[in-house]
């Protein structure tokens, strides 16, 4: 899931790194025209060039369509960057969302809990006065270990291997699978255990 985040913000970040330097160039062009003038700088290159020796009035209007040309081709430009911002993040955020999707419903299916009601109990019952536990609100102490990621670790608690069951135990009763453990029992419900867990396993 960070992957994914990391990239669209990483496209995100190129594509408007295009934009700031197409904007950057339009801004920078040269301009002679005079402070107050009203006439613009596209007519008055014709203008010029009709009036110096040696230029026909064909060849100042090549002149004005080739500046009018890159004013236009600049407008485009950052249009169509534009574009393509809105619609990759729309479609990176629609991969995002479905990876979501699909990493609840892999939670669910493992424990038979709700990942939903899960992060819901998590704050109910107060995880978060000792842990830092991503997507959920005010959970973010230091007295426990962080649970991020915790669906992809080996072991709970350091003592039994990370299966859904041994995990709805550790929730339900800590001391019960490691005597020292400093975890204490919450007095956590079946029910709410296999949605914690279920919650917990999104994290990955």
């Amino acid at each position: 899931m960070k992957k994914i985040i990391a990239a669209i913000a990483a496209l995100i970040g190129l594509i408007l790194t295009a934009l700031t330097i197409v904007a950057s160039r339009s801004k920078n062009r040269p301009s002679h025209r005079p402070i107050g003038s009203t006439v613009s700088q596209p007519a008055r290159n014709a203008v010029e060039v009709a009036e110096s020796p040696g230029f026909s009035p064909a060849a100042a209007q090549a002149l004005s369509n080739v500046s009018i040309s890159r004013g236009r081709a600049v407008t485009l430009a950052t249009i169509a960057l534009t574009v393509l911002v809105i619609g990759s993040a729309a479609a990176l955020a629609g991969v995002y969302m479905e990876a979501q999707k699909q990493s609840w419903s892999t939670a669910a299916s493992m424990t038979k809990g709700n990942p939903a009601r899960g992060r819901d109990a998590i704050a109910l019952y107060g995880c978060g006065s000792c842990h830092t536990i991503p997507g959920v609100r005010s959970a973010d102490a230091l007295v426990g270990p962080p649970l991020d990621r915790i669906g992809s670790r080996a072991f709970v608690g350091g003592v039994v291997r990370n299966t859904p069951d041994n995990l709805i135990t550790w929730i339900q009763n800590p001391p019960a699978l490691d005597e020292k453990t400093a975890m204490p029992n919450l007095g956590v419900t079946p029910t709410d255990a296999r949605d914690i867990a279920a919650y917990l396993y999104t994290l990955r």
